[in-house]
């Protein structure tokens, strides 16, 4: 699989949900904004991140974690044969994770940090290195700017559904009050074909967005093979390994096969290494 079909598969994205924009509004000026837009999802790799920051739990590292995880990141760039600046930041949760995002930029959890022995580190660390030598957090970034406005109609629309599910009435009655009168107000203005286009983009969006999704996790899954491979490649094979059979037995909750291929951006822990097992020879192919 090329790691370039994760590119063509955010063009099409962009071109089908601009498309659909302008088909469902009936839009005067069908390419008046085609580029602005391509503009706005492909540099997404430069704005998101800074966005998503502004949510997280992101920091810089203290000095002696700088010091570990960047002497580790050295020794990972001259194997690599890579001089470029490398940005660092830790997340805070209670939780795993390691991180590749941006043009330049390599994350962990603070627990991770403390999980991995140094030789592990490395190996995560040349990990999400491949990600950045390929260009797989420039399609990312493109693809999370593309689907932002759906995501946050789906977001809108699930917040809809608990509030008139779980709310009261005293909760319930004035949104369906004011809902119901901007309907009105929009039918009376005689946009009422427009409001129904409108609708028409929101329930569609939202069904095509869970579509690519399901085509980008598949994507997204065949990179982290790839990556794997990067790293084993450098010499981190078997710590990789190592550091993954770690992570696994931290796992509370691992998902089965079939909800892994819906909803899962990467592969299941014990099929990654097994692949690392087959590329350091462990096991015969097959």
């Amino acid at each position: 699989m090329s790691r370039y079909l994760q590119f063509v598969l955010v063009l099409v994205y962009a071109l089908y949900s601009y498309w659909l924009f302008v088909y469902c509004t009936a839009l005067d000026k069908d390419f008046h904004y085609l580029f602005p837009w391509l503009l706005f999802c492909f540099s997404g790799s430069w704005w998101f991140p800074p966005y998503q920051s502004l949510f997280s739990r992101l920091r810089n590292p203290i000095l002696e974690e700088e010091q570990l995880i960047r002497g580790c990141l050295d020794e990972v760039l001259s194997r690599a044969g890579q001089f470029r600046h490398i940005r660092l930041v830790l997340e805070s949760r209670d939780m795993h994770a390691m991180f590749a995002t941006g043009t330049n930029t390599i994350g962990f959890s603070q627990k991770t940090v403390k999980l991995l022995e140094a030789q592990e580190l490395k190996a995560v660390i040349a990990h999400e290195l491949g990600h950045l030598t390929t260009h797989d957090t420039l399609a990312l970034g493109a693809y999370q700017a593309c689907s932002f406005l759906p995501n946050k109609i789906m977001h809108g629309y699930k917040w809809l559904r608990f509030i008139v599910a779980r709310g009261t009435a005293w909760v319930v009655l004035p949104l369906v009050t004011i809902l119901s009168a901007a309907i009105m107000f929009t039918i009376v203005r005689g946009h009422g074909l427009l409001l129904l286009r409108v609708i028409l983009f929101i329930f569609t969006i939202v069904k095509l967005q869970f579509l690519f999704r399901l085509v980008q996790n598949m994507i997204a899954r065949y990179t982290e093979y790839r990556q794997d491979a990067f790293a084993q490649k450098l010499g981190y094979g078997l710590a990789l390994k190592s550091a993954l059979i770690k992570l696994s037995a931290e796992e509370k909750c691992t998902p089965s096969p079939f909800e892994n291929f819906l909803f899962g951006n990467h592969p299941l822990t014990y099929n990654r290494i097994r692949r690392l097992e087959k590329l350091e020879g462990l096991r015969p192919d097959g």
